[in-house]
Formats: structure tokens, C-alpha cells, sequence
């Protein structure tokens, strides 16, 4: 299964009522992903070894093709890497705090931050990550 291109993402940008007046896609969408994506052992988030990637196993002609394996171990949360790729956190808060969540929960991810999109002139943000990195 290919998780590259995570479509319950894009629910966050329908946030009118469908329907029923409490139905909000972008909300319903929002809870489902806070309850599969940062209780570790539950839905897509894996156990990690903190801040520690995982450790180098038996490596093989693949492992050390694998550019992951060569910057010092594997990631056990893959899906929720992609995940924290497609959010758009600046723009949204159920989708900042959805990130703050994951990163709390994996530890692992915590090193990819840099790679994310947080604007560090923005105060609250900047502390929010401080909080939960350190």
C-alpha cells in the first residue's frame, strides 16, 4: 500500500457544513486523524525508540541503498512522515495542532522538523515546537 499521496489530507480544505449543520468535514476529518495518528501503538502510529531511529539490522544490498538507512537507522512512522509533509500548518490550526500531536507522540519525526513548513518568525508556532522538541 502506497501512502505517499494521503487523500484524508485534503478533507481539511471542505470545512462548510454537509448536511447536518455539525458535520464539517475539515472537523470529522481532523478527529479521525488525531485518533490514528498520535497514540503510539494505535492506527498508523508506530512504538519509535524516542528520538533514537531505529536501530541498523541486518543490513542488506537494499539497506544500503535505502538513503534513510545511510543517515543513521529507518523510520518506524513512514505514514506519518508523508503525513506531516502534506499539512498545511501555517494556514490551518486543526492541521498545526494535528502536527504538534504527531511530533509529541514520535519523537523520531522531531528531526525531520526542519523540513516542514513552520514559519519561524511566527512566535507561537516557534514555541509550540520548542515545547514539544524540548
Amino acid at each position: 500500500m502506497d501512502f505517499r499521496d494521503v487523500q484524508i489530507v485534503k478533507l481539511y480544505d471542505r470545512a462548510v457544513p454537509e448536511g447536518h449543520p455539525d458535520h464539517i468535514p475539515a472537523d470529522l476529518a481532523h478527529h479521525f486523524l488525531l485518533a490514528l495518528c498520535t497514540r503510539p501503538g494505535t492506527g498508523v502510529c508506530f512504538k519509535d525508540r524516542g528520538w533514537y531511529p531505529r536501530g541498523l539490522e541486518a543490513s542488506s544490498a537494499q539497506d544500503e541503498e535505502d538513503p534513510q538507512t545511510q543517515r543513521g537507522g529507518k523510520v518506524y512512522n513512514k505514514i506519518l512522515a508523508n503525513i506531516l509533509r502534506k499539512l498545511k500548518i501555517n494556514e490551518d490550526l486543526r492541521q498545526q495542532e494535528l502536527a504538534l500531536k504527531i511530533l509529541a507522540a514520535c519523537p523520531e519525526l522531531s528531526s525531520g522538523c526542519v523540513n516542514l513548513q513552520f514559519d519561524v518568525s511566527d512566535i507561537k508556532m516557534t514555541l509550540l515546537v520548542a515545547q514539544v522538541l524540548g
